[in-house]
């Protein structure tokens, strides 16, 4: 599923996603998870990027539609 049409449908997409990050994750070795270079970032700090990224978002979207439209438009 590639476009979720409805909020169940996106809600279970959502879930498909976490469900593959977290197995990912758990695949990674606990020595190589906060081992980056110079150039790329860590698993443990792309992690944190995603974690610090969808908090906001996921408090916008608990908010009331009336709330975004007066916002954003």
């Amino acid at each position: 599923m590639h476009n979720p049409s409805s909020r169940d449908d996106l809600i279970e997409y959502l879930e498909h996603i976490q469900f593959g990050l977290s197995s990912t994750v758990q695949m990674i070795a606990p020595d190589q998870f906060d081992n980056g270079t110079p150039q790329a970032w860590s698993a443990a700090s792309y992690l944190k990027h995603l974690i610090l990224s969808v908090k906001p978002l996921t408090k916008a979207l608990a908010l009331p539609q009336q709330s975004i439209r007066n916002m954003f438009g």
